[in-house]
């Protein structure tokens, strides 16, 4: 028992020390809380216990560029184990024991994090920015489109039953309205709102759209209220191509962390571009899926492209109750609307301050050829299956 309370004490102060705390007011470390001498799921050697078995932390400094229809947030907050700002609400869902916190070094670059466990079987957290955003029109042919980037460490390959989610809805409160405690995904928490969100995965991404009805299950419908769901095997407009990794370029983009490979070795953009007939995601800056003139039916309704929308960036776990930690960084909504131009979908590993060149003309999909049982059905300049 003894060595065991000495290896405990060392390891916290071996995180502490590389976080930059010894020295500061270093918070109150209680090895007596849930799992808090357990090392949490993708956490890095040197890293804190789980953050929630931790008192004192300091206050989270904003970091947000904002205004009434943007948001730009580096995270260069300085801090190595701080509260998240407030710049941003905080959701738990199901059972979810969860905490943020900004954290990192100038070597890892400061970024932030969540620690989320699970009492039952399924559970999540997420943040969004505390205001709403609009889509917007910016005159290259797709109409209303939203714009929004993270950066996420989807590919630590640990995360065997979790995943990190981008959710875009009309929800103002994801989680808090009751009888969804067994969600398995961000979007099950947003009853009677419209949302599209996309799970991130080592090598491939699943975005499902889903209407403003209660999604009540009932006989034969596994999925009320869904309008689709969107997957290298799951075809929806009619010109597509993308979703696993390769994407519509032929990279490999997604990158993966073994072992003890710190975080920025595969902290990655996502950028999500969302409009009425057209969505696509870049990352790290290259197309990695594309869906386009979809029928009447499966577009984004015009409602939800004409209401205020709320952004959600968190992370999910199914079947497994061991503390996990996903690293995050930059989170951009809309940023051409600061005044400033659009950032291109950024290449990770990123730097503290964004760069933000010459805005491009939003680029055409078509340059390849999408193919049906080897027959082209449009016009491309490199073959390639679109579904």
């Amino acid at each position: 028992m003894y060595i065991k309370t000495v290896q405990v004490i060392f390891g916290v102060l071996v995180g502490l020390f590389l976080y930059g705390l010894v020295g500061e007011a270093a918070p109150v470390y209680n090895p007596a809380g849930p799992q808090c001498t357990t090392t949490p799921v993708g956490a890095l050697p040197g890293q804190p216990f789980p953050t929630w078995c931790y008192t004192g932390l300091d206050a989270g400094i904003p970091t947000a560029q904002k205004s009434v229809n943007a948001w730009m947030d580096m995270f260069n907050h300085n801090q190595g184990l701080a509260e998240m700002s407030t710049d941003y609400q905080q959701v738990s869902l199901g059972t979810a024991q969860s905490r943020f916190w900004n954290g990192g070094n100038p070597t890892a670059m400061f970024h932030w994090m969540q620690d989320v466990m699970c009492a039952g079987n399924t559970c999540g957290s997420a943040i969004r920015p505390n205001q709403s955003f609009s889509f917007v029109d910016r005159g290259d042919g797709r109409g209303k489109t939203l714009i929004v980037e993270a950066e996420v460490a989807a590919g630590i390959d640990v995360y065997t039953n979790s995943w990190a989610e981008i959710l875009v809805t009309t929800d103002p409160h994801a989680g808090a309205h009751g009888g969804a405690s067994t969600g398995l995904y961000l979007y099950d928490y947003t009853p009677g709102f419209d949302a599209l969100g996309c799970r991130l995965y080592a090598d491939k991404l699943i975005c499902s759209l889903f209407d403003n009805s209660a999604r009540t299950p009932s006989p034969g419908d596994a999925n009320p209220g869904r309008i689709w769901e969107l997957s290298f095997f799951q075809q929806v407009g009619a010109q597509q191509c993308g979703w696993y990794d390769g994407g519509c370029t032929g990279d490999a983009v997604i990158r993966d962390c073994h072992g003890s490979d710190p975080d920025l070795n595969c902290r990655d953009s996502f950028r999500l571009e969302i409009a009425k007939n057209d969505f696509r995601v870049y990352v790290n800056g290259k197309l990695f899926g594309v869906t386009q003139n979809m029928t009447a039916a499966k577009q984004v309704p015009d409602r939800f492209l004409n209401s205020p929308v709320y952004t959600y960036f968190g992370a999910m776990i199914s079947v497994d109750q061991r503390p996990h930690r996903f690293h995050w960084m930059h989170i951009h909504v809309n940023a051409d609307q600061l005044g400033t131009p659009n950032p291109t979908p950024t290449v990770s590993p990123s730097t503290p301050t964004p760069v933000l060149p010459t805005p491009t003309p939003s680029p055409v999909v078509n340059t390849y050829t999408c193919l049906v049982n080897s027959t082209p059905v449009w016009s491309q300049t490199t073959p390639r299956l679109c579904n």
